[in-house]
């Protein structure tokens, strides 16, 4: 029998064959039927429903050739259903007892996850909808390709994307049959949107800390709109965002426990993901720690040389010194950044900037690093000194054997008297 299973609505042509030639089971003038008989199952739109009798349909039947009937299926009330199909004639002859034929309703799709991708095929979509069952095999068209469908439940089954050689949306729907039966389509459509293969140029930065990373630019050639995008940094997916006007997926990185390079992949559609030609490495550095500056004091005017003691100073990063001032209200202001120059992995040095205002108490010492600027606070603090103006030394000349003079004078803020 082909096909073997049809929608509830009824009006399928059905070819039966039967194992011995009709023209023996009728007369000149003989009558043949299509006989679909079965109990009727519970409607699944209306579970309330519950039609248990035995219910026989029969349709008129036309013969095809000496072993073969065509007849419309009927219209079916008992929703997903096994029937049995004979072949009746007026004289009462039967043949295809066996026969059983197929009644489904049809299914509503909700939406498909994800629902874009590649014009390379190969995605893997989740079709949701209502009233899928084990009992029949289905397909999933797009446009005028058909691919299988595997079930899933109910609510879901599954199915590739196939190869195309063009972007922009298609139609997808869910078909009933198998590959070698006439397929129905057995839904409305939705679309489902084909991009080019994306191909990624660099990543930059290419190295951050172990955490508290700023976003990172992965350059992409690609002829999608501005919108999500997704990064993968080894095995770790981050969402992130493209620029249409920049060919750039920006992504933070996510944090790593340990130092290792890994590889970055993106996706437009967080399935997929494309590694563009494998160069695009990530690598993350463990995070320095800072244990000490000398010396913690100096003059407003600035260059005074620190060093900067601690451990894990990596000499393939860049470090920054941040001296953030204190005023002597208490506020913060801006933190001013100073390159530093690495001497070993325990050292650093930098210049400390000269003082911002007379109101600059000290500053607040913070060490930046790598493209990224991961900042590692410190509790250590820069102190300015205050010019000293003396204004008379009393006597102003004494015998070595007698004590030291008195000198007067003043700082600004303060006073001295030494």
């Amino acid at each position: 029998m082909t096909p073997s299973v049809g929608l509830s609505s009824g009006g399928l042509p059905v070819f039966v064959t039967v194992d011995q030639d009709i023209n023996n089971l009728v007369g000149e003038d003989s009558v043949i039927s299509c006989v679909f008989t079965a109990a009727k199952r519970k409607n699944q739109r209306n579970p309330a429903t519950t039609l248990s009798d035995v219910v026989t349909l029969t349709v008129d039947g036309l013969m095809v050739d000496a072993t073969t009937v065509v007849c419309m299926s009927p219209q079916w009330e008992g929703g997903n259903s096994v029937v049995d199909l004979s072949i009746s004639t007026d004289m009462g002859l039967t043949a295809g007892k066996d026969s059983s034929f197929y009644y489904t309703e049809p299914v509503e799709l909700e939406f498909l996850t994800p629902s874009s991708g590649a014009v390379s095929g190969g995605t893997l979509l989740r079709v949701n909808g209502k009233y899928f069952s084990l009992m029949f095999q289905y397909q999933c068209y797009f446009g005028a390709t058909i691919v299988p469908a595997t079930f899933v439940s109910s609510h879901e089954l599954t199915c590739v994307s196939p190869v195309v050689s063009f972007t922009g949306s298609v139609d997808v729907g869910v078909m009933l049959g198998s590959a070698s039966e006439n397929l129905q389509s057995i839904s409305t459509a939705l679309s489902y949107s084909y991009y080019s293969v994306p191909h990624m140029t660099a990543v930059s930065p290419s190295m951050g800390g172990l955490s508290n990373n700023a976003a990172v630019d992965v350059a992409v050639r690609a002829d999608m709109a501005s919108g999500a995008a997704w990064c993968m940094f080894g095995n770790k997916i981050v969402v992130g965002k493209y620029s249409s006007t920049t060919s750039v997926v920006s992504c933070t990185p996510p944090p790593s426990q340990v130092a290792v390079s890994v590889g970055v992949k993106v996706s437009f559609n967080g399935v997929d993901f494309s590694s563009g030609d494998g160069s695009s490495v990530f690598t993350y550095v463990s995070d320095p720690h800072v244990t000490a500056m000398y010396p913690r004091h100096g003059s407003g005017d600035g260059g005074t040389v620190v060093d900067v003691s601690g451990i894990v100073f990596e000499d393939r990063v860049d470090y920054l010194c941040l001296f953030t001032p204190v005023y002597t209200t208490e506020e913060v202001g801006t933190a001013v950044q100073v390159v530093a120059t690495r001497i070993s992995s325990t050292l650093l040095k930098c210049t400390v900037p000269r003082r911002v205002d007379q109101t600059t108490a000290s500053v607040a010492f913070s060490l930046s690093y790598g493209a990224a600027k991961t900042i590692v606070p410190t509790p250590l603090t820069f102190q300015y000194d205050y010019p000293v103006t003396v204004t008379s030394v009393s006597p102003d000349h004494i015998s070595s054997s007698i004590a030291a003079p008195s000198v007067n004078g003043g700082v600004v803020g303060t006073s001295v008297n030494k």
